[in-house]
C-alpha cells in the first residue's frame, strides 16, 4: 500500500541560501532585495506538500499543483484532487524578493520588508491574528511585521527575521517548534527565544537552525531523534546536536540545514534532519526507515548526527518527506531514501540508503524538496521536477509520476507579442512611432499598412502609445496585461492635428484684400484674403485639396467673372466698429453700360443708395470705385446692368 503523501521542505546552499523551500542569495539574506539574483527569468523555487512555487526576476510569483486550501494564491479554491498542472501567476503580487512554502500555505517577502501570506490558516500559520478553517485565497500582508529580511516556512508554522536580528514565529506549536517556550498555537507573530541571522529549516513538528557562526540548534518534537541531541525527548527551547569532541560528526561549521516531516500529523518514517558543513560534507540524523540518513543502513533511527556516505563537495541540501537531496558544486544532484514515487530521480522506484545521482541533470543552481517530489532550478533559469505528481506539482501538464526529471512548462523566459494597426480615414497610416513602456520599453514604426508589433516580451503590464507630428490618436494609448498569451488587436485611429495651406492673392507686388478663396477635396471651407492679400486654411488632415476663387457672380453668361478686387484699409473707427475702405472692382473686358450702384446698410440705418465713380484702365479694363464705410462682415456688391458681382 502506498504511503500517505505528506509534507517536507527546507534547504540551503553553499553559494545560495534556501529558507523553508525558497532560495535567496547570501547578499539578499542581509538586504532583503534581489539585486544580486541571477538575471535569468526564474530566480527561486519552493516546494509545499502538494504545490510548487517559483519566483521570477520581475518580482512576480507563480504556483502550480494542489489548491484545495488556496495555497496557489490565485483567488480561488480548487476541489481536492483537482490538479493545476501548469504554472499560474499569484494574484496582485509584485516586488517579491523571496518565497517560502509550508505544507498548505505560502509566504512571500517583498523588497520593502513586508511579508505576505496565503493558503491554509487552521493553525494561524498566515499570521493574521486568528486561526481559521477558512483559507485565504489571495495574498495579504502581515501588518505587525516590518523591515523583514528573511522568511522560512514549516509544515504549519512560519518564521521571519527582521533587520535587527529578532526572530518572529507564528502558527502551529503543538511540539514547541516555535521556540517560544510553550506549546500554544500562535496566530500572530511572537518573538522566539533565538536571535540573529542564519538559516532556518522547519518540518511538521521540529525546527533546525544554524546561526551566522555555524552553530547548530534544534527544537520541537524528537520522537525519532530528529533533534540530534542523543535522546528522543522533545525540547521547547533550542538544544545543540552532537558533542564538542566530534564524536557526533559535527566538527565542520554548519552552513545549511534541511528538515523533513509531515503536517499536521507526521506519518510513518518521517522526521529527519540534515546539515551541510563548510567543508562540503553532509551529516544527518532522525528517522531512517527508508534510508534517508544515507549512511548505508535502513531502519535504524539515528538520535545523533552521522555522516552521509560517499558524498563530498556539496553546495546545497534539501529534505523530502522520506528522502534527502544534495546539490554538488559541479551542478549535479544526488538523492537517497524512499523512492516509491520516483522522488530520487534515478529512473527507478527502488529505495536507496546511499546517495545516487539524478539521471540526466546537470547545470543545476538550486534545489527544493517536499513530501514525495523534488524540484531543481538550473542556471539557465529552467525548472525541472520529478517524483510524485498526483496534484500536478511537477508542472509538466500531467498528473503522471516521473522517475526522471521533466521540465516545468510555462516558466521559461517568455516570448510573447503585442501588435496592432494605426489607421487614418479608413487606411493604414505608415510612419507612426509606437512607444512601449511598462514591463519593458522600446519603440517601433508602423509599416505601409499601418501595422506594428513588439516581440520577445515577458509577462507583465505594458502601455502602447502612438505619435506622429500633425496627428492626434484615439485612444491616445492602450494598456494591456500580457499573461501567458499574445496581445493582438491594439489598434488606434489617427486624426490630423492641423496642417495648413496658405498663399496670397496679388497683382505684381500688391495684395488683394477680401478676395474669397475656397477649399475643396479632403475638406471644404471658404476664407477671405487679408489686407496683404494673404489667406490660409488650418487644421487640415493629410489629403488632396483644390484652391479656387469663391467670389460669386450672376453674370457668367455676360462675361463678368474675370474680375478682381483691391481694397486698402484707410481708417478704423472703434466706437461704431466701422472700417473705411478705398475699394475697386476690376471687370476685365467688360463694358459698363450704366453707372454701377453700390447698395449697403450702414449702422443698421435706413437703406440708402450710394453711387460710386467709375472709369477705364488700359491694363485692367473697366472699374468701379468708391470710398466705402461698412461693417467688416458686409460684402462689397457691384451691379452691372442686371448682373451682380459679390466679393
Amino acid at each position: 500500500m502506498k504511503k500517505q503523501r505528506k509534507l517536507i521542505w527546507v534547504i540551503s546552499s553553499f553559494a545560495l541560501v534556501w529558507i523553508g523551500i525558497f532560495c535567496i542569495s547570501v547578499n539578499s539574506l542581509i538586504s532583503g532585495d534581489a539585486s544580486s539574483a541571477s538575471p535569468t527569468d526564474v530566480i527561486s523555487i519552493a516546494a509545499g506538500e502538494h504545490h510548487s512555487v517559483a519566483l521570477r526576476a520581475d518580482g512576480t510569483v507563480w504556483t502550480w499543483g494542489s489548491n484545495f486550501r488556496g495555497q496557489l494564491g490565485n483567488g480561488e479554491i480548487s476541489p481536492e484532487g483537482q490538479a493545476q498542472s501548469t504554472p499560474i501567476q499569484v494574484s496582485s503580487l509584485t516586488g517579491v524578493t523571496a518565497i517560502a512554502a509550508g505544507s498548505l500555505h505560502t509566504l512571500a517577502l517583498k523588497g520593502d520588508g513586508t511579508v505576505w501570506t496565503w493558503g491554509d490558516n487552521r493553525d494561524g500559520q498566515l499570521g493574521t491574528g486568528t486561526a481559521s478553517n477558512i483559507p485565504r485565497v489571495n495574498p495579504a500582508m502581515i501588518p505587525s511585521l516590518v523591515d523583514v529580511v528573511y522568511i522560512a516556512a514549516g509544515g504549519g508554522h512560519s518564521i521571519a527575521v527582521d533587520r535587527s536580528g529578532s526572530v518572529w514565529v507564528w502558527g502551529n506549536n503543538g511540539s514547541g517548534q516555535l521556540a517560544d517556550g510553550t506549546t500554544a498555537t500562535r496566530p500572530a507573530p511572537v518573538r522566539a527565544s533565538v536571535t540573529g541571522t542564519g538559516i532556518f529549516a522547519g518540518a511538521g513538528s521540529h525546527t533546525v537552525f544554524t546561526d551566522s557562526n555555524g552553530t547548530l540548534s534544534t527544537w520541537g518534537a524528537n520522537d525519532f531523534g530528529q533533534l540530534g541531541n542523543g535522546t528522543t525527548v522533545g525540547c521547547l527551547i533550542p538544544v545543540s546536536p552532537g558533542t564538542s569532541d566530534n564524536t557526533c560528526h559535527l566538527a565542520a561549521r554548519v552552513i545549511a540545514v534541511a528538515a523533513g516531516g509531515g503536517y499536521p500529523v507526521p506519518g510513518p518514517g518521517q522526521n529527519h534532519s540534515i546539515a551541510l558543513g563548510n567543508d562540503g560534507t553532509v551529516t544527518a540524523w532522525g528517522n531512517n526507515l527508508y534510508g534517508q540518513i544515507g549512511d548505508g543502513t535502513t531502519g535504524n533511527t539515528r538520535i545523533s548526527p552521522v555522516p552521509t556516505s560517499s558524498l563530498s563537495e556539496v553546495g546545497a541540501i534539501a529534505a523530502g518527506l522520506h528522502h534527502s537531496v544534495a546539490l554538488k558544486t559541479n551542478g549535479t544532484v544526488w538523492s537517497w531514501g524512499d523512492n516509491e514515487f520516483g522522488e530520487l530521480g534515478d529512473g527507478t522506484t527502488a529505495e536507496r540508503n546511499m546517495p545516487v545521482q539524478v539521471t540526466g541533470l546537470t547545470g543545476v543552481g538550486s534545489i527544493a524538496a517536499r513530501g514525495d517530489f523534488t524540484l531543481a532550478l538550473k542556471k539557465d533559469g529552467t525548472v525541472w521536477a520529478w517524483g510524485g505528481n498526483s496534484q500536478g506539482e511537477l508542472g509538466d501538464g500531467t498528473t503522471t509520476d516521473r522517475t526522471t526529471p521533466v521540465k516545468v512548462i510555462g516558466l521559461d523566459i517568455p516570448s510573447y507579442s503585442i501588435s496592432g494597426q494605426v489607421t487614418s480615414r479608413g487606411a493604414g497610416l505608415s510612419g507612426a512611432t509606437i512607444g512601449l513602456s511598462g514591463a519593458a520599453s522600446g519603440s517601433t514604426t508602423t509599416d505601409f499598412g499601418g501595422n506594428y508589433s513588439f516581440t520577445g516580451l515577458a509577462n507583465g503590464k505594458y502601455t502602447v502609445a502612438p505619435t506622429l507630428p500633425g496627428y492626434s490618436f484615439t485612444p491616445p494609448n492602450k494598456t494591456v496585461d500580457v499573461n501567458g498569451t499574445n496581445a493582438n488587436g491594439l489598434d488606434f485611429t489617427a486624426v490630423s492635428a492641423g496642417y495648413s495651406i496658405s498663399g496670397q492673392v496679388a497683382r505684381g507686388s500688391s495684395g488683394f484684400e477680401r478676395v474669397s478663396i475656397g477649399l475643396s477635396g479632403a475638406a471644404s471651407n471658404i476664407t477671405a484674403s487679408d489686407s496683404g492679400g494673404n489667406y490660409s486654411f488650418t487644421g487640415l488632415a493629410n489629403g488632396k485639396y483644390t484652391i479656387y476663387s469663391a467670389s460669386t457672380t450672376t453674370c457668367k453668361s455676360e462675361g463678368v467673372p474675370d474680375y478682381h478686387v483691391t481694397a486698402n484699409k484707410v481708417e478704423i473707427w472703434p466706437n461704431d466698429k466701422l472700417i473705411a475702405y478705398d475699394a475697386k472692382i476690376w471687370l476685365k473686358n467688360t463694358v459698363v453700360y450704366a453707372t454701377p450702384k453700390y447698395q449697403r446698410s450702414l449702422k443698421k440705418s435706413t437703406d440708402k443708395d450710394e453711387y460710386p465713380s467709375f472709369g477705364y484702365d488700359n491694363v485692367n479694363g473697366y472699374w468701379v470705385s468708391q470710398h466705402l464705410q461698412y461693417p467688416i462682415s458686409d460684402k462689397l456688391s457691384v451691379k452691372l446692368n442686371n448682373c451682380e458681382v459679390v466679393v
